[in-house]
């Protein structure tokens, strides 16, 4: 089955700009990490970073496949069946998750 990325790049520059400025202001330091994924993983979809966020893995443009792909790998951070990277949290990789979850469609859930 092949995903349907629904949400247009309008729609990642707007969630993108909010979890900027949200993750400005968020006092919960577990939140605010989230919110640094989620930030993270838009950037790369969006092509504007070539290393993919959790999986490091250098993608220029990233397809769906790439993003299921990272989206996959961040859940298995987030849920101990990957070893957590150095530097990285649990909440980072679970922002990650959530952002390429909700831009494939699979959720109309905003990540952050």
């Amino acid at each position: 089955m092949a995903l349907d990325y629904k949400r247009s790049v309008q729609e990642l520059e707007e969630e993108l700009a909010f979890a900027r400025d949200e993750q400005t202001s968020e006092a919960d330091p577990a939140y605010a990490e989230r919110l640094s994924g989620v930030v993270a993983a838009l950037e790369w979809a969006l092509g504007r970073e070539a290393v993919a966020p959790a999986s490091s893995r250098v993608s220029l443009s990233p397809d769906w496949r790439e993003q299921h792909r990272e989206q996959l790998w961040a859940e298995e951070i987030e849920e101990g069946v990957r070893a957590l990277p150095a530097g990285m949290s649990t909440h980072w990789a679970g922002g990650i998750a959530a952002a390429l979850t909700w831009s494939s469609g699979y959720t109309d859930v905003t990540p952050s």
